[in-house]
Formats: structure tokens, C-alpha cells, sequence
């Protein structure tokens, strides 16, 4: 089987490596064509979900910060008095924080879940599969110089 040269400072090694299940030493020293479409179309899906969801918490956090920013201005602070009005400011900033806070902690305990995976044993279907894929899979090295 032909072995395949890619560069490592591409965008789909950025995807297998930074948001896929791959780590970056374990593509160093080479992989298969299968294995790093896997981890490239991971990564990917990985940037869909975290876009998605950081679109639903910004419209959720959005929405609450323009409600008492509503609020504020129709109210006032005059008539609402120093106290609500600071109390009223630093929930609006409080939602942010949190808002921002679980974006960020889920994404990275979900890829370190992904990176820290045990491998299974292998089974009979597993064998199986890697019978085909040592026969039909091109073997893939990966380097600065090398040409895609």
C-alpha cells in the first residue's frame, strides 16, 4: 500500500488533533487514512456542537441581559434606588460570567472525556476490522516539510 505525506500545520490537522479524539504524538509517528478521516470528521462535528451550543447559551444569557437591561431603563435607577440598581447590574454581570464559565468547562471536559477513553478489548468484530483497514486504509506521515 502507498504511503501518504501530509503537512501538520493544515486546518484538518488542527481539527484531528485539537477537537477530534487524536492527540497530536499519537499522529507524529503516522497513522492510517481511515483512522485520521475518523479523527478529522470528529473534530469537526465537535466545532458544529460547540458552535450550537454556544449559540443557544448566548441567546439564553442575551435574553436575560436584556431583560433587566429593559428593565433598567424603563424603571430607572432613580426609582428603583442605589441598592436594586447595583444588585440589578451585578446579576447582569454574574449571568455573563456563569454563562461563559459552563460554555467553556463543558467543551473541555467533554474533548478530555474524548482523549481519555480507555481502548476496549478487542473483539472478534475489532479484529475484523482491523484486518481491512491493515489491507485497504493508506498509511499516512505527517511533517513540516513533507508536500500534501
Amino acid at each position: 500500500m502507498k504511503t501518504l505525506k501530509f503537512k501538520d500545520s493544515g486546518v484538518l490537522w488542527r481539527l484531528a488533533t485539537t477537537y477530534g479524539p487524536s492527540s497530536d504524538w499519537a499522529l507524529r509517528g503516522g497513522t492510517d487514512i481511515c483512522t485520521y478521516t475518523r479523527s478529522v470528521l470528529i473534530g469537526i462535528f465537535m466545532v458544529l456542537v460547540v458552535i450550537a451550543g454556544g449559540s443557544l447559551a448566548g441567546a439564553i444569557v442575551i435574553d436575560t441581559l436584556m431583560f433587566w437591561a429593559f428593565r433598567l431603563m424603563t424603571v430607572g435607577p432613580m426609582e428603583m434606588g442605589t441598592l436594586a440598581f447595583l444588585g440589578t447590574c451585578l446579576f447582569m454581570f454574574a449571568t455573563v460570567w456563569v454563562g461563559v464559565t459552563l460554555i467553556f468547562d463543558t467543551v473541555r471536559g467533554g474533548v478530555r472525556r474524548i482523549r481519555n477513553m480507555a481502548p476496549a478489548e478487542p473483539g472478534p468484530v475489532r479484529q475484523m476490522y482491523r484486518a481491512w483497514k491493515d489491507k485497504y486504509c493508506a498509511r499516512v506521515i505527517f511533517g513540516d516539510d513533507s508536500a500534501s
